[in-house]
Formats: structure tokens, C-alpha cells, sequence
């Protein structure tokens, strides 16, 4: 795993945004969804992640956390070698069950090659997860605003 430091909210959308950029260039022939799990505290910049990264991919207007509605999904306007065509954002944090996001269909999510699904408290939902998915950590740092973000080593972004 790689660790990358970010010392402010714009930073860390930089950081998301150069890994969306490595997602999108990736050529994929995987028949299913790629799920990325967004692990960490509350308040240790999840949404703030995913926002970058939803920014670089070219979705438009606000970006706002599905804490209340679960799931927000965002049509990928860009054309990329992977094609993906949206991003389900997911946060799990409510969700007492993992079969509570079964019934909203995430199965069926899990089986479609164009979606990227981001989920915030991935632990809560741990169980339906594919092994597959991308682990993403973030923590506090000791500073006011910093934070760590670990990814995995083929997807380092050092120098965004």
C-alpha cells in the first residue's frame, strides 16, 4: 500500500482526481462493476475524496453525500478506455444489514460492466463486497487539516 499526504480538502479532490484519471486511461474487459471501498472515520475526508474524483470524471453541479438517500448515482459524460459510464457513490453508514443494500439492488449493480461503485463505510456492507474491490484508507493526520490516504501500490498517483 502507498500513502499519500494531504494537507487540505483541495488536496485531497487533487488526489482522488488523479486516481480517477489512472481508472479512466485503465482498459478493462471485466464483465462486472468496479468497486472501490472508501474506508475511515468520520470526518476523515470520504466524501471530500469522492468529490474530486467525481469532478475529474466530469460530472457537474453539486456533489453532495448520500448519508440521508444511501445512493446517488452520476452519469460519466467522458468517454474512457474503460468503459465506465456512472459511478454509484454509496454510503452504508445507516445500513444496519448488508441485505438492506441487496434490496435496493446492488447486486445487480455489482453485475454491470459500466458502473463504478464508491462506497463510503464499506465495513458495514463487508459481507456483500467482491473480494476485487479496491481498498482505499483515509485517517487524520496530526495536523488541523491533514490527512493520510492509503491506496494501493499499482495505483499510486505520487506527483499529481
Amino acid at each position: 500500500m502507498k500513502q499519500e499526504r494531504s494537507l487540505s480538502a483541495g488536496e485531497t479532490e487533487r488526489i482522488a482526481g488523479a486516481l480517477a484519471r489512472k481508472l479512466l486511461r485503465m482498459r478493462r474487459t471485466a464483465k462486472k462493476a468496479l468497486v472501490v471501498r472508501l474506508k475511515g472515520n468520520l470526518g476523515s475526508g470520504k466524501t471530500t475524496f469522492v468529490r474530486g474524483f467525481l469532478k475529474t470524471c466530469g460530472v457537474r453541479g453539486p456533489i453532495a453525500s448520500p448519508t440521508f438517500v444511501l445512493v446517488r448515482r452520476y452519469r460519466i459524460p467522458k468517454k474512457n478506455p474503460g468503459g465506465i459510464t456512472h459511478i454509484l457513490h454509496i454510503d452504508a453508514y445507516r445500513i444496519a444489514k448488508p441485505a438492506e443494500l441487496s434490496m435496493l439492488g446492488f447486486k445487480e449493480w455489482l453485475n454491470d460492466p459500466g458502473a463504478l461503485i464508491m462506497i463510503e463505510w464499506p465495513e458495514r456492507v463487508r459481507s456483500i463486497l467482491p473480494p476485487s474491490a479496491l481498498r482505499i484508507g483515509l485517517k487524520h493526520g496530526r495536523k488541523k487539516h491533514e490527512r493520510i490516504i492509503t491506496l494501493p501500490h499499482t495505483l499510486s498517483v505520487s506527483n499529481y
